[in-house]
């Protein structure tokens, strides 16, 4: 992934609660949201299902840039036992080349391991220009600072499946990637039967509203009753 020379690549850890401006490195690699209808049923009641829904398309006007995008998201298991410097997170998402990206939210499923897991990479792509392109990105050191509670984490526990948000960057000040959600029990209710049309294995009949905890990357929200 190329970056252009003509300025830094930072995020600002500021803009997160966190100290002065740090660099984290570009990410690439295969998603790990993709789950089979024998590996589904071979490790239900093992293993937890997430729903999560992100947005890879350019927004316009964002902030001081003329545009810009998300381009992969990561999360890990707590406590974190690998290497902050291991080639891809344990629940990992690569957007799609620009030219075959979908307009809207596509939606993901993961199958994995019960237990906490947080934030653990970004990376957006932001241009001034055609000339000026860069990107803000952060890892485990940013996302994650030692001695205090990562900056963004959801649970899933056995035999469960649970929707922790829908992703797009946010332009507020420096991009970062922000966490949105269905507003309603109807909204909800029609996500869950979107998810059940294209992976009919599923049992989503005790699907789970939990959406990512985070100050940072968007804001705490219980569906009404």
């Amino acid at each position: 992934m190329r970056v252009a020379q003509s300025w830094l690549v930072l995020i600002s850890a500021a803009a997160m609660g966190v100290g002065g401006p740090v660099y984290a490195g570009l990410l690439s690699g295969s998603n790990s949201a993709d789950i089979s209808e024998t590996a589904y049923s071979s490790s239900k009641n093992e293993m937890g299902v997430v729903l999560v829904s992100v947005n890879w398309q350019r927004k316009w006007k964002c902030g001081e840039f003329e545009n810009a995008e998300l381009l992969t998201m990561g999360f890990d298991l707590m406590p974190i036992t690998t290497s902050v410097d291991r080639t891809q997170p344990a629940f990992f998402l690569d957007g799609p080349p620009r030219l075959t990206k979908s307009s809207g939210f596509v939606p993901y499923v993961a199958l994995l391991k019960p237990g906490t897991y947080a934030l653990s990479q970004f990376d957006i792509k932001a241009a001034r220009s055609v000339s000026e392109v860069g990107h803000f990105s952060a890892g485990p050191k940013e996302l994650i600072p030692e001695g205090k509670d990562a900056l963004g984490t959801f649970d899933v526990h056995a035999g469960e499946v649970v929707y922790i948000g829908h992703f797009f960057v946010d332009c507020a000040g420096r991009p970062i990637p922000w966490r949105f959600y269905v507003e309603d029990r109807d909204g909800f209710a029609k996500y869950i039967a979107a998810i059940k049309a294209k992976y009919p294995f599923l049992d989503v009949s005790n699907a789970q509203f939990r959406l990512l905890k985070t100050e940072a990357f968007g804001r705490n929200y219980d569906l009404p009753q």
